[in-house]
């Protein structure tokens, strides 16, 4: 079913069509070479004089009129990391960026909770390769990407080390039935960095701001292990229901909605945590299966939530770890992905996180018996659209 480019509006109130993909799978890397495990108290590198004063991270009076605060994490059952850097007041366990702010499970070495806000209304979209800025850029310049497999990202110096999963993570994998490293196939089949937050949900404001919240997006702090076959999606004119997915413009569709309706939101995003069901990958490490996101605005009447969880355990019932190299080749297969619409209450239950009684009360699903299939949003929808014109009267920046 086609979704339309913004939420729908009737009676003051808003609709909106919020679908996620996220998607993991945990596949056992025979033959790939030992990487050396991250070490607590290891060496600095150049990113040990990254500074980060000037960072003021998510606003929780953000949204016009209301106060969205970073959710509680009393209730949590893992530590989370410290931030080494924090002054005295202040939160010890936010990690502060431009326009965004991270949880960190210590123990997973993954993020449990990114908070950001996304201005509609002052966007701008970030050359991934020169970083030149585009002010007003069209719904298409915002960009369909890959996860990352290059070494862009870089450790935050604020947390340990070992509260972190870096690069030894990512490096030296050999996908079975792909041999060579440079391959295509075997780029989008190996686990790629990929970002929890988007890169360009935070890139607004000044060139200079949009071009530094950016930046900010890639720290390991804000990635996770992600298979890039699932990213890159498939091509639009593909007979058959895959023809219609295309991973990234799904992701992305949170800040798309932003964009078009000029407004001010806040997103908050994470795993799920399962230390029974996540596989296990290097050095011990689990990876998450479930991923949620639940975004927050102004309907113009009231605050506005909405939750969604992705579900990749599908794909691991069809992937055993001793799979082989012919296991990679059923792109069907591959595309099985259960996504639903969820609660805020739900979410808070698995993630043992506390988003406030506002964020609860607004929740457009609240009350509903079951989850509901998320709607599947058709790339042609959105592929070139312009923005809808500025208003009179309102500032450029």
């Amino acid at each position: 079913m086609a979704a339309a480019p913004g939420p729908s509006q009737a009676g003051g109130s808003a609709t909106w069509t919020f679908p996620i993909e996220i998607t993991l799978h945990a596949p056992r890397l025979a033959g790939s070479a030992a990487p050396v495990p991250p070490a607590a108290g290891a060496k600095a590198t150049t990113w040990r004089t990254e500074d980060f004063a000037d960072r003021g991270g998510y606003e929780p009076g953000f949204i016009p009129g209301h106060i969205v605060p970073l959710p509680e994490t009393g209730a949590l059952p893992w530590r989370l990391a410290r931030n080494q850097l924090a002054a005295e007041g202040d939160d010890p366990h936010e990690l502060r960026y431009h326009h965004f702010s991270i949880l960190m499970n210590a123990e997973r070495r993954l993020a449990c909770c990114t908070a950001v806000n996304i201005d509609g209304a002052r966007i701008r979209a970030v050359n991934r390769a020169d970083k030149t800025v585009i002010a007003d850029p069209t719904l298409a310049q915002l960009g369909i990407e890959s996860a990352e497999a290059s070494d862009d990202f870089r450790p935050d110096r604020r947390i340990l080390p070992e509260e972190q999963m870096n690069r030894p993570f990512y490096e030296n994998q050999q996908v079975p039935g792909f041999p060579v490293a440079t391959s295509a196939g075997r780029i989008a089949r190996m686990f790629q960095k990929g970002h929890i937050i988007l890169r360009g949900d935070p890139a607004w404001g000044s060139e200079a701001e949009a071009r530094a919240a950016e930046r900010d997006t890639f720290f390991y702090t804000n990635a996770a292990p992600q298979v890039g076959f699932f990213n890159q999606g498939s091509a639009l004119d593909r007979p058959g229901a895959k023809g219609k997915l295309r991973w990234r413009a799904v992701e992305t569709y949170v800040l798309r909605n932003a964009v078009t309706m000029r407004q001010r939101i806040s997103v908050f995003a994470g795993p799920i945590f399962d230390d029974e069901a996540d596989p296990v990958y290097r050095f011990g490490a689990r990876l998450p299966m479930r991923f949620w996101k639940i975004a927050v605005w102004n309907d113009g009447t009231a605050l506005r939530s909405i939750a969604l969880i992705a579900d990749q355990r599908p794909v691991l019932e069809v992937m055993p770890e001793a799979m082989g190299a012919e296991a990679f080749q059923d792109e069907e297969e591959l595309a099985r992905v259960s996504e639903f619409l969820s609660t805020v209450r739900e979410v808070e239950a698995l993630t043992h996180l506390d988003f406030s009684a506002a964020v609860r009360d607004g929740d457009v699903r609240a009350g509903a018996a079951e989850p509901a299939p998320a709607l599947t949003l058709e790339p042609p929808a959105l592929a070139g659209s312009a923005l809808p014109p500025r208003r009179k009267g309102r500032k450029r920046c």
